[in-house]
């Protein structure tokens, strides 16, 4: 799975958070939020062992590139039925 992050044009605007492909079998829940142009970016990724949610939260600047992260799906067989 891929998470991609896209952060808002000026800080204080909350980032967008895309899986692909989109599925309804893994969630995420996205705290992230876009800082100021020129700050490094400060992104964490928690997911519990088993579990298909992850929470992603920290900063990201405005106006900068998306970010994706690549996501291990826990039971691949289940998923692609």
């Amino acid at each position: 799975m891929a998470l991609t992050l896209t952060p808002g044009d000026v800080s204080g605007e909350a980032v967008r958070a895309e899986v692909a492909p989109a599925t309804t079998d893994f969630s995420v829940t996205n705290l992230v939020m876009t800082s100021a142009s020129g700050v490094k970016s400060d992104l964490t990724l928690k997911r519990e062992p088993g579990s298909n949610t992850v929470t992603v939260s920290g900063t990201l600047p405005a106006q900068s590139k998306p970010r994706k992260l690549v996501l291990a799906v826990q039971e691949p067989a289940l998923h692609a039925r």
